[in-house]
C-alpha cells in the first residue's frame, strides 16, 4: 500500500507540478513500489479487529460523555 501524500509529494519532487491526473499517479506509484518506498499493509485478525472495533467506540463514547458533561455544566452556570 503506498500512502496517498506520500504519492502526491513524490509527484510534485518529481515533475515540480501540483497537476493531478490519474496517469501520473500510476507512474508516480510504480516508481515508489519499485524502490521499495511502501509499507505492508497490517489488517488486524480476530481479537485484534475487535478490540480495534472497541476501542474506537469507547472513544467516540468518551468524546459524547465529556461534550454532555460540558453542556450541563454550561447550563448549569447560567
Amino acid at each position: 500500500m503506498v500512502n496517498p501524500y506520500h504519492t502526491k509529494r513524490a509527484k510534485e519532487l518529481d515533475d515540480n507540478s501540483q497537476t493531478k491526473s490519474d496517469k501520473k499517479d500510476v507512474l508516480t506509484i510504480a516508481k515508489l513500489v519499485r524502490d521499495g518506498r511502501y509499507y505492508e499493509v497490517y489488517m488486524p485478525q480476530d481479537i485484534f479487529t475487535e478490540l480495534r472495533v472497541l476501542t474506537n467506540e469507547r472513544i467516540s463514547l468518551m468524546k459524547r460523555y465529556n461534550a454532555l458533561r460540558n453542556t450541563i455544566t454550561a447550563v448549569m452556570d447560567e
